[in-house]
């Protein structure tokens, strides 16, 4: 079954790892939430995956 949406709270020098083994089950997005932004990895990644930062999943998901 596909995984939609990978929500990660972690400190963000486990970042790279996660959205790695998030784009080898082809996850639709990696949601980082604040404080789990690691920038270096998201820029070398942005093109492989869809990666969300600076906004909770939880606040957004609220207002839809």
């Amino acid at each position: 079954e596909k995984i939609d949406i990978v929500d990660v709270f972690r400190n963000p020098k486990f970042i790279e790892e996660i959205i790695k083994e998030a784009i080898e089950i082809k996850a639709g997005v990696v949601w980082l939430q604040p404080g789990s932004e690691n920038m270096e990895v998201i820029e070398k990644y942005k093109d492989k995956i869809d990666i969300i930062y600076n906004s909770c999943l939880g606040v957004v998901s609220r207002m839809v």
